[in-house]
């Protein structure tokens, strides 16, 4: 268990609620204790901006999301288009973009857009939890 992520909030924006479980799982194995789900890309970015029904109109706005694991894939807002609109909008928490396009332009396209790591399917979950750890890392080193 980390202590690093006991403090973190997490949001998973994933459709297929098995992959999606499976994920929330590792995170809960790693010792985080708030963990979002979303199951398309519009319900993941009311989460981000504050707007969903989980939020009531009378609680303070909730602290933002620590780390965004997205799949490329989603209905009604794919994980691309939900990346470069939370990135025009001015949040720039580290996001994972996990997906099956193993393409180079696909890998170009989500890095122009922001991402901060790319974790292509099928994935293990020391692969994910690797992409973690290098994030942590990564802000504990440049702030």
């Amino acid at each position: 268990m980390s202590v690093a992520l006991q403090n973190m909030r997490f949001l998973i924006a994933e459709d297929n609620k098995q992959s999606a479980k499976l994920i929330e799982m590792l995170l809960r194995d790693l010792g985080s204790k708030d963990v979002v789900m979303a199951h398309n890309g519009t319900e993941a970015w009311d989460y981000i901006n504050g707007e969903s029904d989980m939020i009531s109109e009378n609680s303070p706005r909730k602290r933002p999301f620590d780390l965004i694991i997205c799949d490329w894939n989603m209905p009604e807002l794919t994980g691309f288009d939900l990346l470069k609109k939370i990135r025009r909008e001015g949040f720039f928490m580290p996001f994972i973009m996990i997906t099956g396009r193993g393409t180079v332009d696909s890998v170009i396209n989500a890095m122009e857009a922001g991402v901060t790591e790319f974790l292509p399917k099928p994935f293990t979950p020391h692969q994910l939890t690797q992409k973690i750890f290098t994030i942590l890392d990564s802000k504990e080193t440049h702030g």
